[in-house]
């Protein structure tokens, strides 16, 4: 490859010399040529030279003042100065100035010294550039290990860390950035059972199966210990909540064979979202949240920073037990009602109210000719749990509360939480035992056999009542995936699965009072 000379001197006629001379010495170069201090600046500027010949004097000005201009355009690039003038001064300015070499301008323009000259600062000037390449690869190299974790080869927290803290994606303002924290279930166990090279060995197979499950735009990584993260960009939190859940599923099917037996492995998943532009540690910490709730309320499970967030609202509520149990429920959603969406924020409200109206009336009449006093009590439970038992559903994502087609089956899996997570809400707020059955259990009745409704104890009333009230309010209103149907019809439908999906003395009484209410 041939050496590229940039020439720089003010007079034609030096500059001619000056070609002559280094072409005489090294037929092979590729010279350019500058008369101009503006001229060098523009072609430092947009060009790369091996070595640059300079002229102490440049017009009207200084030619290693010139040098300064130039800055990083010069980084790196061997300059060698020739003059006429050989006083001490002139060679001294220069060094001070940081170039290679000094030689006078009559030596420069005859005989060999000049190339001699270029070749050794350019020789120099190599193996200075090969001396840092080589110390910016073994850094790079160094920082590289310092951020991997030598067990699973994923990036190690540090990296994550010094990721989050650089990347451009943060200042993104149109995208979302999920977290999932995963947390291997029991770990300790399995070091203390079977030695810590199979707890390694498990460690890597999770590993292993993140970066397998990953998306092209995910960033997996070991979080420390027995803990995983895994960083993306999610359209939606349910998009984030899918993923986890079915990397959940992925690792539970995982057997692992240590001494000799199979050893099942789960984990627990924490999930949370947040803009881009507000994505920082924190969120790490949001993530762990989410993962602990999942380890509380039973392993093997995917949480989200959101049903973390609005059970300690509920917590906080449920603190003053001086407030009636309306009041508390009131205080909730008005608290929450500013990062719910309309269709969460009407089951919320009207439909839960519509059902409390409906299940009171019909307990009323399930339960006619009893005492009076229980009569009033468990239908008092009944409209409570009534107004509470789509609470839940404030933790359910909007996009699936409002989709108007069919649930997909990950879907139905997160909307199937919302009687669990809406009665951990209900005992939160401090309601009484039966109200937080009857919204865990209103849709127990489902896929139950016939025969089976003696095995409902009598307090058990709210969940019998609000399975058909809910049931029965849920078709005559519209809803997003289809138009309201009569009262009529939809008595006729819950009566096909009387004692199947919905106990026989709930369903009677339920239908009597909604002829009753429509008779008159």
């Amino acid at each position: 490859m041939k050496t590229r000379l940039l020439v720089v001197d003010d007079d034609l006629d030096h500059q001619t010399l000056l070609q002559l001379n280094l072409l005489g010495a090294e037929p092979e170069l590729d010279i350019t040529v500058a008369s101009s201090r503006e001229e060098f600046l523009d072609l430092v500027r947009n060009n790369e030279f091996d070595c640059i010949i300079l002229d102490f004097n440049l017009g009207r000005h200084r030619g290693v003042d010139v040098l300064t201009e130039a800055g990083a355009d010069l980084t790196g690039v061997p300059v060698i100065v020739v003059s006429s003038c050989q006083e001490q001064h002139v060679a001294i300015s220069s060094f001070r100035k940081g170039v290679s070499d000094f030689v006078p301008k009559e030596q420069a323009m005859s005989g060999p010294m000049l190339w001699k000259r270029i070749e050794q600062a350019v020789a120099a000037g190599q193996a200075v550039k090969n001396d840092k390449r080589q110390a910016k690869r073994r850094e790079e190299t160094l920082l590289r290990l310092s951020e991997t974790d030598a067990l699973t080869g994923l990036m190690n927290r540090r990296g994550m860390e010094r990721w989050v803290e650089q990347s451009r994606m943060r200042h993104d303002r149109r995208m979302e950035m999920s977290c999932v924290l995963v947390d291997i279930d029991n770990f300790k166990h399995i070091n203390d059972t079977y030695g810590h090279a199979a707890g390694d060995r498990v460690l890597r197979e999770v590993g292993t199966l993140l970066r397998q499950c990953a998306r092209d735009c995910d960033l997996p990584a070991r979080w420390g210990g027995e803990e995983f993260v895994l960083l993306g960009t999610s359209s939606t939190l349910f998009e984030a909540w899918s993923w986890a859940e079915r990397f959940r599923r992925t690792i539970e099917k995982l057997t692992i064979e240590l001494d000799g037996r199979a050893v099942r492995v789960t984990i627990s998943a924490g999930v949370a979202m947040v803009p881009t532009a507000e994505f920082h540690a924190d969120t790490m910490t949001l993530a762990d949240h989410a993962m602990y709730l999942a380890k509380a309320t039973g392993r093997n499970r995917v949480c989200t920073w959101e049903m973390v967030r609005y059970r300690r609202l509920a917590e906080a509520i449920g603190m003053d037990r001086s407030a009636s149990p309306d009041a508390r429920r009131t205080q909730f959603i008005e608290s929450a009602r500013s990062s719910l969406g309309p269709c969460q924020l009407e089951h919320l409200t009207s439909h839960c109210e519509s059902v409390s109206k409906l299940a009171y009336r019909t307990a009323r009449r399930m339960l006619g000719g009893g005492n009076p006093t229980e009569q009033i009590r468990l239908a008092e439970q009944a409209r409570m749990a009534g107004l509470l038992h789509d609470i839940g559903k404030c933790a359910v994502p909007e996009e699936i509360v409002s989709k108007r087609g069919t649930l997909t089956a990950d879907e139905r899996w997160l909307m199937s939480a919302h009687a669990e997570e809406g009665a951990a809400i209900a005992e939160a707020l401090g309601m009484d035992e039966a109200v937080v059955a009857g919204v865990r259990d209103h849709h127990r009745w489902h896929a139950r056999p016939r025969g089976m409704d003696e095995a409902i104890a009598h307090d058990d009333c709210a969940a019998r009542v609000l399975a058909v009230a809910d049931a029965i309010v849920a078709m005559t209103t519209d809803r997003p995936y289809r138009a309201a149907r009569s009262i009529g019809d939809a008595i006729a439908e819950i009566r096909k699965f009387d004692g199947c999906q919905f106990e026989h003395a709930a369903v009677e009484a339920a239908a009597e009072v909604s002829e009753g209410r429509r008779a008159a």
